[in-house]
């Protein structure tokens, strides 16, 4: 079997996209157990029990190339307005978690 330099990069950038898609899913994972305890601390209810990723790009942070990757998510407070929050990662290192400001 002969393959041409061309195969070789299209089974490479094949081989990369399953890479990062499979780390991707691997950081969403990741996160909806910390987003479940961060609202647990901030006394609100995390909506849908999902997140839902935003976007994905490369980074230079601290002086490396870096996957910085976002999602977002809902939550309540009263059990009747829906809030927006979210978070990121720098790889797979959790960077910030926020939430916009609702009423108690």
């Amino acid at each position: 079997m002969n393959l041409s330099l061309s195969d070789l990069v299209i089974l490479f950038s094949l081989g990369l996209f399953v890479y990062l898609w499979w780390l991707g899913k691997a950081v969403k994972e990741r996160a909806i157990p910390q987003v479940k305890q961060h609202c647990k601390k901030f006394n609100v209810q995390l909506l849908d029990d999902t997140i839902s990723q935003e976007k994905t790009r490369i980074v230079w942070h601290k002086g490396q190339i870096k996957i910085k990757r976002q999602f977002s998510f809902e939550f309540t407070s009263t059990g009747e307005a829906r809030y927006q929050g979210n978070i990121s990662f720098i790889n797979q290192k959790l960077e910030t978690i926020n939430l916009d400001p609702h009423h108690f």
